[in-house]
């Protein structure tokens, strides 16, 4: 009699142990499609377009660069070594002047990492904006920037044009990307982002997708 309730606890415990592992797999599974900083997945028709203009799309579901485009010589032991990967002295941080003197002129501002803003021609074009301290979909986990950064989002000028290269959280920011949307005229971003950046900011209209 011992023996089979052992054994009736066993199995009882083992249940509620799948139960709490299959309820936390549902629930994050729920999360990340409610909470916005993850952004919004392509629907059928989208994968439909992306796979018509797309080259290196396989399968509806991932981009792989062809084999030519494999830079020689580089494997995935020759990494950048982890030591040292952050100053031991306090960054020197400068404010930008924005004003362009002439039409002409060519200006690059550098605001850490890959956000960069490019003056030219008298347009603003701002690449991988990230103003948030952390690279995480979370504020209060993840890494953090070495300083503050130069300037606010509001400090910044006009913006012509917002380009994303991917869809890391160290080149795309969804509170950068909020806040920039009363002063940006339009985004150009990889094929997928888009359905990002229009859940973010609810206007289509200003959105390219480019192959």
């Amino acid at each position: 009699m011992k023996e089979l309730y052992k054994r009736y606890m066993i199995v009882k415990i083992l249940f509620w142990i799948i139960v709490v592992i299959l309820a936390v797999i549902i629930s994050a599974v729920i999360f990340m499609r409610v909470y916005p900083v993850f952004g919004s997945r392509p629907e059928e028709t989208d994968l439909k377009d992306y796979a018509e203009r797309a080259q290196g799309y396989f399968d509806g579901k991932v981009f792989e660069y062809p084999s030519e485009w494999e830079i020689d010589g580089v494997s995935s032991d020759n990494r950048i070594s982890l030591k040292k990967t952050a100053p031991s002295d306090e960054l020197p941080i400068e404010k930008p002047d924005f004003s362009a003197e002439s039409k002409d002129d060519v200006s690059l501002t550098w605001f850490g990492h890959s956000s960069v803003m490019i003056q030219i021609s008298g347009k603003n074009i701002l690449i991988d904006p990230v103003f948030s301290m952390r690279s995480s979909p979370f504020q209060w986990l993840g890494p953090s920037r070495f300083t503050e950064p130069s300037v606010t989002v509001d400090e910044l000028p006009d913006i012509d044009a917002v380009l994303i290269t991917h869809d890391h959280y160290d080149h795309l920011d969804m509170e950068t990307i909020k806040a920039l949307e009363k002063k940006t005229a339009h985004y150009i971003v990889p094929l997928g982002i888009d359905k990002h950046i229009i859940r973010w900011i609810d206007d289509e209209n200003k959105v390219t997708n480019l192959a």
